[in-house]
């Protein structure tokens, strides 16, 4: 009954919608883990990378606090959901570890606001221009043919913005 589901595979058969079709005779089915746990795949119409997924995969979670859920979708749903949690904080550290780090260094306290606030306005730029070329699939024409999926992977940004802010505030100092 869950939207966006298209059909769930059991041990016993397969449920599409309010149907259900028997496995046929001889045909195995889903292994069970162990005699107190049913394995099912559920199949849903959404991209696995998506909103979408994530709103579908934090409604299969809260039918059962119980049911594990896996799969590339799930996965990418921890994904997001860590860098929202962690992200902020890890990045509040590493600006006033680098402003820390600066003034020590340089003995002022200006400079290493400057620099951090330089930064990150380089960084935005940075990640503006690969959001308008990757995500949105301009200029083509230069980079080459690709599969515009209308989004970023969450590792590559959190890769993108240590490097860019690493070799920024190595040119700063």
């Amino acid at each position: 009954d869950t939207p966006r589901i298209l059909h769930v595979d059991t041990a016993a058969g397969i449920y599409s919608g309010a149907a259900f079709q028997p496995l046929p005779p001889g045909w195995s089915g889903l292994t069970l883990s162990t005699s107190d746990q049913v394995r099912v795949r559920a199949f849903g119409s959404v991209e696995p990378r998506s909103a979408d997924a994530e709103e579908l995969i934090n409604l299969l979670r809260s039918y059962d606090s119980a049911a594990l859920i896996g799969g590339m979708a799930a996965e990418y749903t921890d994904a997001q959901e860590g860098a929202a949690d962690h992200l902020p904080l890890a990045l509040i550290w590493i600006g006033l570890t680098t402003i820390l780090l600066l003034f020590l260094f340089t003995g002022s306290v200006l400079l290493p606001i400057k620099a951090v606030l330089l930064n990150l306005l380089s960084l935005s730029a940075t990640l503006g221009v690969i959001t308008w070329l990757f995500q949105f699939g301009h200029w083509q024409w230069l980079t080459g043919s690709y599969t515009v999926t209308n989004r970023i992977d969450t590792s590559t940004l959190v890769m993108i913005i240590l490097v860019t802010f690493g070799l920024s505030m190595d040119y700063e100092v």
